[in-house]
């Protein structure tokens, strides 16, 4: 019984294969007909480009990235001091800054990046949206132009080497040398970004623990210990007001302006194309030849 259902299932693919190569000649119109309009297809995409860059974290941050991971020194004075949402700036933070709507948004404002965007043809419509944020609430600005930012949300990618600690950044653009600005404009506000984000945090914590050690009733081995803290956030402080540029992260290979995109991929494009028409017409052909045999 097995055996005739075997024999009776091969005959049928047999059938259908047999059926199928009496259209040689038109399968062969259809791959060249496919290879054709892939190239059209190919040509008249946009061509999309990469430009990369290879970072590192200043020492500091490092240093205080692995700190954190062990318990800083704020855990050890039972909770008195603590950095708790103003916490040192990590890989992971940044990585989450860099795609955060309100940092992209003000990225663009402070930046005058909009030009830049592919959602924007010409200076006309830059200049139409801007009129338009400035009709507009300061809660209204992100939702009025969430799609301009999901697009360039889309084209940053941010990732770390675990071993090395290199930090790789890309910016994807249909124009390579747009793609190359972008991205160097983005390394240039994040280091500024981080660098009075943590200005604002360093006077925060001196005048803290000050009020600290003003305070009557600290021991004076806690006072010794908040000094300690003030000097260490004095000499932090110092730092970011002497470091012009690149204060959270600098080039280990710096970006370049792309010479080759990077989609779309002309094999992908004529595979594709070749597997949609050829697919097409056999299963036409096969569901033409089940239901003739059927009949």
């Amino acid at each position: 019984m097995n055996m005739e259902t075997s024999d009776t299932r091969l005959f049928k693919l047999t059938d259908i294969f047999n059926f199928l190569t009496k259209y040689k000649k038109k399968y062969l119109i259809i791959f060249f007909l496919a290879i054709f309009v892939s190239q059209i297809h190919y040509y008249s995409s946009d061509k999309k480009y990469i430009s990369s860059g290879i970072y590192s974290m200043q020492e500091q941050f490092i240093n205080e990235e692995a700190n954190n991971s062990m318990g800083g020194i704020g855990a050890q004075l039972g909770g008195i001091f603590s950095l708790g949402s103003d916490q040192s700036t990590t890989f992971d933070l940044a990585k989450q800054l860099m795609v955060s709507y309100q940092f992209l948004y003000e990225f663009l404002a402070n930046t005058d990046s909009w030009i830049y965007l592919d959602t924007f043809k010409n200076e006309d419509d830059v200049n139409n949206l801007k009129k338009k944020l400035d009709e507009l609430k300061p809660e209204e600005y992100i939702p009025a132009i969430k799609s301009e930012l999901d697009y360039l949300k889309g084209s940053i990618e941010f990732n770390k080497h675990e071993e090395s600690n290199f930090i790789f950044i890309f910016y994807e653009d249909t124009n390579p040398r747009e793609a190359y600005i972008m991205l160097n404009k983005l390394v240039d506000y994040l280091n500024q970004y981080i660098k009075e984000k943590d200005k604002v945090r360093y006077r925060s914590t001196i005048d803290f623990l000050i009020n600290e050690i003003n305070s009557s009733n600290q021991s004076l081995t806690l006072q010794k210990s908040l000094g300690l803290l003030i000097e260490r956030n004095l000499q932090k402080l110092a730092l970011a007001e002497s470091n012009q540029d690149f204060y959270f992260i600098y080039d280990i290979d710096k970006p370049f302006i792309p010479n080759r995109h990077s989609s779309p991929r002309r094999l992908f494009m004529i595979l594709g194309h070749l597997i949609f028409w050829l697919g097409s017409y056999s299963a036409f052909l096969i569901f033409n030849f089940i239901r003739e045999k059927n009949e």
